[in-house]
């Protein structure tokens, strides 16, 4: 069995076991199920065949990665640091490998382009995006939080200059907009720009305002009122992923709610982020959701199923689709499609 499939193996007998015993399979509820419960034994082989792995072959990045998920997951972030440097030194353009766990990122936070607009001054859900992106999923997003919500408060930031029109949609909307275009001109590329850049922007609005605020993905659908989630008790509240292996898969960025009593932790987020963003990577921002969380340890409540569905015929309140599906929802026959193209049009 190679190390991949070792890894698929260990995530999959977790997730397996969790859907026996009745437990949502991508949802972690009580964090002393994170990362496994399940699948312990077989995740004691793999940290212990990573270490040996790593110690017999040690000008092979591969073992070096493997160890720093192992100790991560066994909470031994001095060790993770220690591993992913010698990953990072065989390795030292690759960004993950800048990945630090119990050390502050390397590097200089990077200076994000001014703010233009008014950032919201109470309660308010929050999207952030490009307009291209605003059209074909934020504008379906936002229709259907004023179907089921009318006059609800929202914020959306546009990470470009040609914001398309949000008149009509019987919503209390602020607005602010950025030029990326400087920032993206270093070489940067615009969708690892724009996924995690939101995060950044959603603790500046944090910071401007008395929130709560709640972020979701630009491309998710609302099921019912969502007003609701605003008084959700704690101070942060996330999706946490169950029986995964790499730390920018641990926590989910599909929707995020966040406090006042909670800007420290964000604004660790937002400086995880900035360090990176002259070489940024896929996963980031829940890469930095997680490693600000193992340092800052805010009052955190965990979004279930009911609340954030993430499988196309299980709706949640907030529902969210990903990767290919995306691409099919135009012609694709599934709930969340059928769904998608209701609120496709005014």
């Amino acid at each position: 069995m190679t190390p991949d499939e070792f890894l698929h193996s260990i995530s999959e007998a977790e997730r397996g076991e969790r859907a026996k015993r009745g437990l949502p399979v991508h949802h972690v509820l009580d964090m002393a199920e994170f990362p496994f419960v399940f699948a312990t034994s077989t995740f004691k082989r793999f940290a212990a065949a990573a270490m040996q792995w790593a110690n017999q072959e040690p000008d092979d990045p591969g073992p070096h990665s493997i160890n720093t998920w192992a100790r991560v997951l066994m909470g031994d972030y001095v060790g993770a640091d220690k591993a992913i440097k010698r990953f990072q030194a065989l390795r030292p353009t690759e960004p993950l490998t800048r990945m630090r766990f119990a050390e502050t990122v390397p590097g200089e936070p990077v200076a994000l382009p001014p703010v233009a607009g008014a950032w919201p001054v109470g309660p308010a859900f929050f999207i952030g995006c490009d307009p291209l992106y605003l059209r074909q999923y934020g504008l379906p997003l936002l229709r259907s939080i004023a179907a089921h919500a009318p006059g609800a408060p929202v914020h959306v930031h546009v990470m470009g200059q040609d914001c398309p029109s949000l008149n009509g949609l019987h919503l209390q909307l602020t607005v602010t907009t950025e030029d990326p275009s400087p920032i993206l001109r270093r070489g940067v590329d615009a969708k690892m720009y724009y996924h995690a850049a939101r995060l950044v922007r959603f603790t500046e609005a944090l910071r401007h305002g008395s929130g709560p605020l709640v972020m979701a993905d630009a491309d998710a659908l609302v099921t019912a009122d969502p007003r609701p989630v605003f008084s959700i008790p704690g101070d942060v509240t996330l999706r946490v992923r169950a029986g995964r292996i790499e730390p920018w898969h641990h926590f989910s960025a599909c929707l995020i709610r966040g406090t006042s009593a909670a800007l420290p932790y964000f604004e660790s987020v937002a400086d995880i982020i900035r360090r990176f963003f002259n070489n940024p990577f896929w996963g980031l921002d829940q890469y930095a959701l997680f490693a600000a969380y193992i340092r800052a340890k805010p009052n955190l409540t965990l979004f279930g199923p009911d609340l954030a569905g993430v499988l196309d015929d299980a709706p949640g309140v907030f529902w969210f689709t990903a990767g290919a599906a995306k691409k099919d929802l135009a012609s694709s026959e599934t709930p969340f499609a059928k769904l998608y193209r209701r609120y496709s049009t005014p």
